[in-house]
């Protein structure tokens, strides 16, 4: 199970890397086809088809992630559940919120399936 979770963890850290971001290929290999985001801002729903276009105006950001939690569903599906501290480039405010992945297994290799971002109070 350690090993599922440091899996994971690296597709998340994945996730949030610039060039990944702005790559629809790359973006695609990790995202299953049905992918669906809740985001932390409680805007409406982000689908797959939609990501790489609502990505490409994104400020520059960075995130530290923590605490994180693997909870296995499935043999096929997986949730990982951390704390996250965004900060956005030439923003003031510091962003925090509970995070929640579900990622699925399709044959080959781990897709992200599902996230939602809650904003909570800051930690360390």
């Amino acid at each position: 199970m350690d090993k599922l979770k440091q899996a994971l963890i690296a597709l998340e850290l994945k996730l949030i890397e610039p060039e990944v971001r702005s790559c629809k290929a790359m973006l695609g290999q990790l995202l299953a086809d049905d992918f669906m985001e809740f985001p932390a801002s409680g805007g409406a729903p982000y689908y797959k088809e939609g990501v790489y276009d609502r990505l490409t105006d994104e400020v520059p950001f960075t995130v530290v992630q923590q605490d994180y939690q693997l909870r296995v569903l499935a043999d096929d599906i997986a949730q990982l559940i951390y704390k996250a501290k965004i900060c956005v480039k030439g923003a003031s405010n510091i962003k925090y919120s509970h995070r929640s992945s579900i990622y699925k297994h399709n044959g080959k290799h781990w897709q992200m399936q599902f996230h939602q971002g809650t904003p909570c109070e800051s930690f360390i």
